[in-house]
């Protein structure tokens, strides 16, 4: 993990003190803001306890993982404030990219409405950008806080709530051409859960999105906790479905009473097609006897409501939102989508014009320069330059996760353009994709 570690702990850099100073709500002679080890921490595991109402098992297991950095402000020696920085790689645009997500942010109550929060999180998007993290996401407590420092809603889910005895009608017969054979998965009470299959499916099915996780890490977190929740006396299940013996589903979930008759509560799942849906709600029709409601979450586009009209109960839920934290590097990352002369010719080049107040870092314009689909943008900050195009951080952000186009962005007026060429030229680089996410943070 980057940073001077000693004895635990590794101090910010002194880069990062200035611009902290440049941003103070409270005295920095009162609270001192530093990187600290959260598993010798046993008040962070305290402070998220009381704050998320967990278990000190949970909380301990969480910060068992190495990827995670926690930021803390303390008043002398006591934490009174902190947050996660997690380290993960995001699929965006045909690329994987290094990335921070910012969880568990927590303050204990006599020391709320002080600013902590905040400082904390602007000073994360200092060190995300020092650790060289280009994007960052995360699950907000409060939308309007989070789009003041520039994140921006990217991802809806389709939540699914649906009677088992709607699914009866696609009780997968083992006989019919083509219809899905599926498998129990090792889930051993003691070692590693075997995630082979799984994730050779989930990146067959999440391929075509923008946002997933490219899960290298995530799945070893998640047999840990498949592992736990047996250990626990949970009752975990977790299959595979097969056609021809090619893998093209898998579910782990559980089997647990809600307020009335138990539900069945997929922790992670996934089909490649339609027909892999249609077989796997069938499977699940199975447990009839069991339970009395499947629970799970899925893309916008997955084809469960075409399958069976019953669905339409399902509710859109948000869930991730999304921030561009260094621009120019992100820029330089992209490649050009679009083909030239499909709505008009598109300019070569243009200067994106971008606000940011809290990363002077891409606070100006940027000349953005275009070549053939394919081919890589070249981008740089320049000190002067007639802006074509002007964005804050927040509506480019929304742009560059690919939930609305630059013309949507345009419509909702959080787009200016000078120069429709300019425009054009944008959405070549983000012509909008359907994005998904399957994990937490």
């Amino acid at each position: 993990m980057p940073g001077n570690r000693t004895g635990g702990e590794a101090w910010i850099t002194g880069e990062s003190i200035r611009y902290l100073r440049s941003l103070e709500v409270v005295p920095l002679s009162q609270v001192s803001y530093r990187v600290f080890s959260p598993r010798d921490s046993e008040e962070m595991i305290d402070l998220q306890r009381k704050a998320y109402a967990m278990p000190r098992r949970a909380a301990v297991w969480f910060y068992e993982k190495d990827e995670v950095e926690s930021l803390g402000a303390f008043s002398g020696d006591r934490l009174v404030s902190a947050l996660d920085i997690i380290s993960f790689r995001l699929r965006l645009w045909d690329r994987v990219w290094p990335a921070g997500g910012i969880a568990a942010v927590a303050t204990h109550v006599e020391h709320r409405k002080q600013g902590h929060a905040a400082n904390l999180t602007r000073l994360a998007l200092q060190r995300m950008r020092e650790r060289g993290m280009l994007v960052s996401v995360l699950h907000p407590f409060k939308r309007a806080f989070y789009r003041r420092y520039g994140w921006e809603h990217c991802v809806d889910l389709l939540h699914f709530a649906i009677p088992l005895s709607d699914l009866y009608d696609l009780d997968p017969k083992s006989g019919d051409s083509g219809v899905s054979r599926f498998e129990r998965l090792r889930v051993p009470a003691e070692g590693p859960v075997d995630m082979s299959v799984p994730s050779r499916i989930y990146d067959a099915c999440t391929g075509r999105y923008n946002c997933p996780n490219a899960r290298d890490h995530e799945w070893k977190a998640l047999a840990r906790r498949l592992q736990q929740r047996i250990v626990e006396g949970d009752n975990v299940y977790a299959y595979a479905g097969f056609r021809e013996d090619e893998p093209v589903s898998y579910a782990f979930y559980t089997i647990g009473p809600s307020d009335g008759p138990s539900v069945i509560r997929v922790m992670d799942g996934n089909a490649a097609d339609a027909r892999a849906w249609r077989d796997l709600l069938g499977f699940f029709s199975l447990h009839g006897e069991d339970a009395g409601t499947l629970d799970f979450y899925a893309a916008v586009d997955v084809p469960v409501r075409r399958i069976m009209p019953e669905a339409i109960r399902a509710t859109l839920q948000p869930s991730l939102m999304f921030r561009v934290v260094d621009v120019e590097s992100f820029l330089n990352g992209l490649i050009v989508q679009d083909g030239l002369g499909r709505t008009g010719e598109a300019a070569r080049e243009f200067y994106l014009e971008l606000t940011d107040p809290l990363c002077p870092w891409n606070d100006g314009v940027f000349h953005a320069s275009l070549g053939e689909e394919g081919s890589a943008v070249r981008a740089e900050r320049c000190k002067a330059g007639a802006a074509s195009v002007s964005v804050d951080i927040a509506a480019f952000s929304q742009i560059a996760s690919g939930y609305v186009t630059p013309g949507q962005a345009r419509e909702m007026g959080r787009l200016t353009v000078r120069d429709a060429a300019a425009l054009r030229a944008l959405t070549r680089i983000f012509p909008g994709r359907v994005t998904f996410t399957a994990d937490f943070y």
